[in-house]
C-alpha cells in the first residue's frame, strides 16, 4: 500500500522457510478435508486410516509444479491465520465441483517465526495509525475483532519480560463523546492495573493479560458504566519465553465450536498442557460525569448514599 508494488508470496516469508514443506501441509489438509463423510447421525467424520493415501505423493509433485510455474503471479489472500492460496488445484489433484472456489492454505500461526511480511514491508513513513503492526506475535484479542474500527486498542505488548498486555476499547456504536470519555478514563486505569499486574507476577511466572472494555452512559442518572471483562493464562517463564505465544495465538484462533477459553479442561489439558487459563473476570466501573469513580455496581452506589455530581 505504500509503494504500490506487488508482494510476492515468496517475499511473506523469511528467507530460511522451508516453503515447499508449508504447501505439503496444506495440501494434505485440503485433501483429508475431501475426505469427510457424514455419518448416521449427520456429523462430518474424518478419519484417514480409512483413506487411500496412495497417490498423495504424486499429486504433492504436481502440486508444487504448479506453484513453480504460478509462482511469481500467485493469486493469494492473508488473514490473522493464514495465506490461502489459489488457482493450484486442478482434476489431477482433486476431482471437486467447486475445484476453481477452492484454496490451499498455510497455517500462518504455526509457522509464524518464519512469517517476515509485517516487518519486511514497514517504511519509516508508515501509512497505518497502529504503530504495533510489525509487532511479531499480534492476533488474539485483536484478531477477533470483526472490523479494525470497532475497536481502539489502548495498550499492546510485554510490559515486563514476563507479562504480556492487550487492551481493547470497543466502539459500539458510541457518540463521540461518550467514547472520548471513555477513553480518557480507561488509559488511566490500564496504568493503575500495570502496576498491580507486576507486583502480583512472580518472575518465574509468565503471564497473559487480555482486558476488553465498553463504554456507556445512562441518560436517567447521568453517570457512565465501563464494562470490563479479563482474558488471563499462566505459565512457566521458561514456556513464556519459548513457545507460549504461538500456543497461545492458536488457542484463540481454533473455532469456539471446536474449544474455548472458559472451558474443555481435558482439551486444555492434552493440548495445552503448559498454559492455565483462568475463569473470565467480568467487572463494572460506575463514573461520573465529572470523572469521580462511584462504584462496582448500582447497588454499591445506593448503599453509600453517593450523591452523583452531575
Amino acid at each position: 500500500m505504500a509503494t504500490g508494488e506487488d508482494i510476492k508470496f515468496e517475499d511473506i516469508f523469511v528467507s530460511s522457510a522451508t516453503i515447499n514443506s508449508y504447501l505439503a501441509e496444506g495440501l494434505y489438509k485440503t485433501l483429508a478435508w475431501e475426505s469427510l463423510i457424514v455419518d448416521e447421525d449427520g456429523n462430518y467424520q474424518n478419519n484417514m486410516d480409512n483413506v487411500d493415501t496412495s497417490e498423495y505423493e504424486d499429486k504433492f509433485i504436481m502440486f508444487i509444479n504448479n506453484f513453480n510455474k504460478s509462482k511469481d503471479n500467485l493469486k493469494y489472500s492473508i488473514s490473522p491465520s493464514s495465506i490461502n492460496i489459489y488457482g493450484l488445484l486442478d482434476k489431477n489433484i482433486i476431482d471437486s465441483e467447486y475445484l476453481n472456489e477452492m484454496s490451499v492454505n498455510i497455517d500462518l500461526v504455526e509457522h509464524m517465526n518464519e512469517v517476515a511480511v509485517y516487518k519486511r514491508f514497514l517504511t519509516n513513513e508508515s501509512i497505518f495509525e497502529d504503530d504495533t503492526l510489525g509487532a511479531k506475535n499480534i492476533i488474539v484479542l485483536t484478531g477477533n475483532a470483526m472490523e479494525e474500527q470497532d475497536m481502539t486498542r489502548i495498550s499492546y505488548g510485554k510490559i515486563t519480560d514476563n507479562i504480556f498486555v492487550e487492551e481493547v476499547l470497543m466502539h459500539n456504536l458510541q457518540d463521540e463523546e461518550v467514547f472520548n470519555f471513555g477513553k480518557k478514563y480507561i488509559e488511566n486505569l490500564s496504568k493503575e492495573q500495570q502496576e498491580v499486574l507486576k507486583n502480583q507476577t512472580p518472575n518465574n511466572i509468565g503471564r497473559f493479560y487480555q482486558r476488553e472494555f465498553n463504554i456507556f452512559y445512562d441518560e436517567e442518572d447521568e453517570y457512565y458504566i465501563i464494562n470490563s471483562s479479563v482474558y488471563q493464562a499462566i505459565c512457566p517463564i521458561s514456556y513464556f519465553k519459548s513457545n507460549a505465544f504461538k500456543d497461545y495465538i492458536e488457542l484463540n484462533t481454533i473455532p469456539k465450536a471446536s474449544a474455548g477459553l472458559l472451558g474443555f479442561t481435558e482439551y486444555m489439558a492434552n493440548d495445552f498442557p503448559n498454559l492455565e487459563i483462568m475463569e473470565t473476570e467480568y467487572k463494572d466501573y460506575y463514573i461520573s460525569k465529572s470523572g469521580e469513580f462511584l462504584g462496582n455496581t448500582k447497588e454499591e452506589i445506593e448503599a453509600k448514599n453517593i450523591e452523583v455530581v452531575r
